[in-house]
């Protein structure tokens, strides 16, 4: 995300990723355990990573993907941070779409 960098890690998380480019992050709240599909598109020289987190900091990361998540979240509220990778010291921000939404019902891969 082109945005300023405020997380370089993401303890619980980590595994080596140089996360130090920007990032957004977003929250949004569940009244109840839904299964959910998270989504992260970018194209071209754009590489930013999703993080799904159940508090509003880097040290509450309990997921990382480069694009997806799929399960299901308990109540609550939850933040996605969108962050900037660094490849060769160089980030890599530009656009990309993210999105979340609720799985159908009786989705086998999305519990």
């Amino acid at each position: 995300a082109d945005a300023p960098s405020v997380w370089d890690t993401y303890p619980a998380c980590d595994g080596g990723q140089d996360e130090s480019g920007g990032e957004r992050v977003y929250a949004f709240t569940l009244d109840a355990r839904t299964p959910v599909r998270i989504g992260l598109l970018d194209r071209g020289a754009v590489d930013v990573d999703l993080h799904l987190m159940d508090g509003a900091t880097a040290a509450d990361c309990v997921y990382r993907n480069d694009k997806f998540y799929e399960g299901a979240l308990d109540a609550g509220t939850w933040y996605i941070s969108v962050d900037t990778y660094v490849g060769n010291g160089r980030p890599n921000p530009g656009e990309y779409l993210l999105f979340v939404v609720a799985c159908e019902d009786g989705d086998p891969d999305c519990r």
